[in-house]
């Protein structure tokens, strides 16, 4: 028998015949390579098994990556059956009775089996190799050796003993395992299906017959199985590649490319169909000049799935510039190769255009001192230099980004309206038709604030005393100005010959706002300048000796001629002090209730001047008092192993009934305190270094105090 056949049985085996099952004409593919163990059970098949027209080999022939198998069912089957010659027995259950036998009655029958297939979903394939695969159920006497034949037949989808069909090839085989039955027999089909792919129809039907000096013997009558089907291995070619592109550019007559290094790319496909998967295939491109065919180049891209892209990137030096090219592209699996594409065309464009022009007359480019306003339209005009210019790209914080098509006249105009003065930029690049793009242009320009400029002296005066501001005009030709200062009312006051004007006014203390407008000729208002005027006047408030009585300093802000300062702490009464000749006092706060306190001071000057509210916050607290002798606070002391203690106090925490303390934020440690309400601590360190101390106070009632840190140093 074929050896690659009996692999193919023993790898699609139960999956084939359970989709035969299913019905006439179901079909299952697999790629063509056989599991080792069927290989081998093929390879111990000797030659002399099969009939004489076939030849087996010694072992499995190796698989081909590109090479499929479909195992194909009979689309129909029917047998036919000489005591019963008009009657044609169409898909029937059970298996099929082929040759001479006796019924229950002793009655002798002759019957020939006949399996019709349709075998169009196979063209355009090329059929690399077939076998038609049988099993036998039964054998009236096995001491007869097999007489079956299988033989091409015109096809017959209904046959009958008197109406047989005409008989024209015998098929090589069958190729058997020793032994009485055989559930796997396999004849060469590849005549019969290469016959039915050059017929119209497709189709071919397979006579499974007694050879003709046995067909009345009854002893070698044979049963089969109904499900004779046919292995085929196949490739079908890959298709013609498609969605040819230059540089994802899909191919025009022809397209102008920028530069001269662009991507080919082709989508290639291979589908083997009839249940088939899809196979890996390669790229081959070949490029070539249009006017030189000689100078043709090829590429061949790495193997890759079917559908996806293949792309070609092309070196350096192999084009120039302003060349029509031609490229096709066909692909490859490994067996067969597509026909080459349709030629895509594209001329080499390598040359950049020019910076466009840029241009305004509403807003000249700086050094030009500016133009126009906010809110004020402009018309900004782009101009191309070369004529394969077909449009421009350009930018504006107020435009954002925008694409115009180059007009006849080789230029292009859009408005720009800014929102404020100052400084603004327009940038803006050419593309030509074959996509190369120029480098940037960058406009800058001024746009002209129209408001009036206000510039108040002295910047530093004290609280009480005039500025003298001066307006100067955003415009021409202004004739005066209207102004208001914080609130209040409008006042019009002339402009000189040379457009300013300068008033006086005397800013509160903190914040205040000038707000100035110009008025031409012609009554053109301008948009309203502002001038904000700053004059904090809180006294500073510099304390010092806390925890304890505090002794604080107070200064005088922004205010001349201070006599003497008023102050409360918190909700006590208000007090007052004499300012000395630099308007400077001292006070002195005695603060004895824990918590947080705000001390408020206000400075007034003989004139009856006063000054906003400065207010100094501090925060009293109930941290125990800790001191030691050995080791003092933040300094070096005492030794590893010299003994010391810390002497705690409760502060202003009254009641304190006990302490807990912890030393470099270890266990924590509850003593009583004595009859006074403090505590003796005794330490003796055991290593130099930095220690923490960390105490508390507690009252009977559970209370706890802020909590001491206390740092000190161990000498070594």
């Amino acid at each position: 028998m074929h050896a690659w056949g009996g692999s193919l049985r023993a790898f699609a085996g139960a999956t084939a015949l359970a989709a035969l099952a299913a019905g006439p004409g179901v079909v299952t593919a697999s790629p063509a390579a056989a599991s080792p163990a069927a290989a081998s059970a093929a390879a111990a098949v000797p030659a002399a098994v099969a009939a004489p027209a076939v030849a087996a080999p010694a072992v499995a022939p190796p698989a081909v990556a590109a090479d499929w198998s479909v195992l194909v069912a009979p689309a129909t089957w029917a047998y036919t059956d000489s005591r019963t010659p008009n009657r044609s027995t169409v898909d029937p259950a059970g298996d099929v009775p082929v040759g001479a036998w006796r019924d229950d009655r002793d009655r002798k029958h002759r019957s020939k089996a006949y399996f019709t297939f349709d075998l169009t979903a196979l063209r355009g394939a090329r059929i690399i190799a077939a076998e038609a695969i049988a099993g036998e159920t039964a054998a009236t006497d096995c001491a007869k050796p097999r007489a079956t034949e299988l033989w091409i037949t015109d096809t017959a989808t209904r046959p009958t003993w008197r109406d047989q069909p005409t008989e024209r090839t015998r098929l090589s085989g069958p190729g058997a395992l020793p032994g009485c039955t055989q559930s796997y027999l396999d004849w060469n089909a590849l005549p019969a299906v290469q016959q039915a792919l050059a017929s119209n129809s497709g189709t071919v039907t397979l006579a499974l017959r007694m050879t003709a000096g046995r067909q009345d013997d009854v002893p070698y009558g044979r049963r089969y199985e109904s499900d004779l089907s046919i292995s085929v291995r196949y490739n079908f070619p890959p298709l013609t590649p498609t969605e040819l592109a230059v540089d994802q550019l899909p191919c025009a007559e022809p397209v102008l490319y920028s530069g001269l290094r662009p991507e080919l790319s082709a989508r290639l496909t291979d589908f083997n169909g009839v249940g088939g998967g899809l196979d890996h295939v390669t790229g081959r491109f070949a490029i070539w000049p249009v006017d030189r065919p000689v100078e043709r180049t090829e590429y061949t891209t790495a193997q890759q799935s079917s559908g996806s892209v293949a792309r070609v990137s092309l070196p350096s030096g192999l084009l120039t510039d302003a060349t029509e090219y031609a490229w096709v592209v066909r692909a490859a699996d490994d067996l067969d190769v597509s026909p080459w594409s349709e030629p895509c065309r594209f001329v080499t464009d390598a040359v950049r255009p020019s910076a466009p022009g840029v241009s305004s007359a509403v807003y000249p480019e700086q050094p030009h001192p500016g133009g126009g306003g906010p809110g004020v339209p402009g018309e900004f005009v782009l101009s191309a230099a070369e004529p394969d210019v077909v449009g421009f790209h350009y930018y504006s914080v107020e435009t954002g980004f925008g694409y115009l098509p180059v007009g006849a006249d080789g230029t292009a105009t859009f408005t720009y309206t800014p929102e404020d003065s100052g400084p603004h930029q327009v940038e803006a690049y050419a593309v030509d038709r074959a996509g190369n793009r120029s480098d940037d242009r960058r406009y800058r320009f001024w746009v002209r604030d129209p408001a009036p400029l206000v510039d108040c002296l002295p910047y530093d005066a004290p609280l009480g005393e005039p500025r003298q501001c001066t307006f100067f005009p955003g415009m021409d030709d202004v004739v005066s100005y209207t102004y208001s200062f914080d609130g209040g009312p409008d006042i019009t006051v002339p402009a000189g010959a040379d457009g300013t004007a300068t008033v006086s006014v005397t800013p509160p203390s903190g914040l205040s706002e000038l707000v100035v407008t110009s008025t031409t000729a012609t009554g053109e208002v301008s948009p309203p300048g502002h001038q904000y005027l700053q004059l904090w006047t809180e006294p500073t408030v510099e304390c010092q000796g806390h925890p304890g009585p505090l002794e604080c300093t107070l200064t005088p802000v922004g205010m001349s001629g201070v006599t003497e300062y008023t102050y409360r702490l918190d909700d006590g009464p208000e007090l007052t002090v004499a300012a000395d000749a630099e308007g400077m006092a001292r006070i002195e706060v005695a603060v004895d209730t824990p918590g947080s306190h705000d001390l408020v001071v206000v400075a007034h000057t003989g004139t009856g001047l006063r000054s906003d509210p400065a207010t100094y916050s501090f925060y009293v607290g109930t941290e125990p008092v800790v001191t030691s002798a050995v080791y003092p606070e933040g300094e070096l002391g005492g030794g590893v192993g010299v003994p010391g203690e810390f002497v705690v106090t409760p502060g202003r925490m009254p009641g304190v009934a006990e302490y807990v303390y912890s030393v470099d934020f270890g266990e924590e440690i509850m003593v009583p305190a004595d009859a006074d309400g403090g505590v003796t601590i005794p330490f003796t360190p055991d290593r130099a270094g930095w220690y923490s101390l960390l105490v508390a106070g507690r009252t009977a009632d559970g209370t706890t105090s802020d909590q001491r840190y206390y740092s000190f140093q161990v000498a070594g």
